[in-house]
């Protein structure tokens, strides 16, 4: 009986976390999976079947379709762009936020994060009608001060649609990192900081060889965080140019969308999704492993 007992503790944990595990296997698990059988198949719509016709589909993908590597580019260039200007941006407004004394601290950060909050789609709408050549405020404000002449089609322009979407990302995404780092700042220990001062270092000494070295790590989270994100980015696209004009701002995931629900080719395009679901994995990978290195 006591053995009994004893079993039943040793596998409690199991049984109480297998309801989870179930509902994760269900949700996640069984369509990431399903998408990756799909990938070595040529869909034909008769019948709904897939029927497996192994690598065909990868060989077209990386052999055959420069449009794959067209979209690769503009993820890559999306990636880099819009995690520089965000990292930049929100380091930037983090060593400012924590210089401020503590009541303005608490109203900065209020203002920062608030478009963080707002829904993806809301906010691509909004951005829509300010990009709007015709009545939209950004041209109104830069025609205002003299910096353009006439109105700039932002979103209709090969020179300008891409940066244009980086922005509005920029804009909703900037405060997350902000508050990552925020976080770091305000865990740094002080001693440190004390005794550089009482040394004579510079402010530029201090962020230089103090704050960027102890940052690191949360450095390294909020980059792992946000390129994994931006790799999936979809609604923002979709809602402002629909990977337009042509396929300049047409992303992995756009492309991949197109093919399975515009153009009903479902296996092809689970082909494209599963080679950003490997791209995202060696992104998360190697940053994973730089985050072990790190810590140890």
């Amino acid at each position: 009986m006591l053995h009994l007992r004893g079993q039943f503790r040793k596998f409690l944990p199991y049984i109480l976390c297998s309801p989870a595990l179930l509902v994760l296997l269900a949700i996640t698990i069984m369509p990431v999976g399903y998408l990756f059988y799909t990938s070595f198949c040529t869909w034909e719509l008769e019948g709904f079947r897939p029927v497996f016709t192994g690598l065909a589909n990868y060989k077209t993908l990386l052999f055959r379709d420069s449009d794959f590597w067209h979209s690769m580019g503009i993820t890559l260039m999306y990636l880099i762009i819009g995690l520089s200007l965000q990292f930049f941006l929100a380091l930037g407004m983090a060593l400012i936020v924590n210089k401020s004394n503590l009541k303005l601290q608490g109203i900065l950060r209020t203002v920062i994060i608030m478009p963080m909050i707002i829904t993806p789609v809301v906010i691509g709408l909004l951005w829509r009608v300010m990009y709007n050549p015709t009545f939209g405020t950004i041209n109104y404000v830069l025609r205002g001060v003299g910096l353009i002449d006439q109105s700039i089609p932002w979103l209709g322009q090969t020179s300008t649609a891409l940066l244009s979407v980086i922005i509005v990302d920029t804009w909703q995404w900037t405060p997350f990192v902000f508050l990552l780092l925020t976080a770091g700042l305000k865990s740094l220990p002080v001693e440190p900081f004390e005794a550089a001062q009482v040394d004579g270092a510079t402010q530029w000494q201090m962020f230089r060889y103090l704050t960027l070295p102890f940052l690191q790590y949360i450095i390294l989270v909020a980059i792992l965080f946000r390129g994994s994100d931006i790799f999936n980015t979809f609604d923002l696209i979709y809602i402002l140019t629909k990977g337009g004009p042509g396929t300049t701002t047409q992303s992995l995931n756009m492309y991949g969308f197109y093919h399975m629900f515009s153009w009903l080719n479902l296996s092809y395009g689970a082909s494209i999704i599963v080679s950003l679901l490997i791209l995202v994995g060696l992104f998360a990978a190697f940053f994973m492993k730089i985050l072990r290195v790190r810590v140890v």
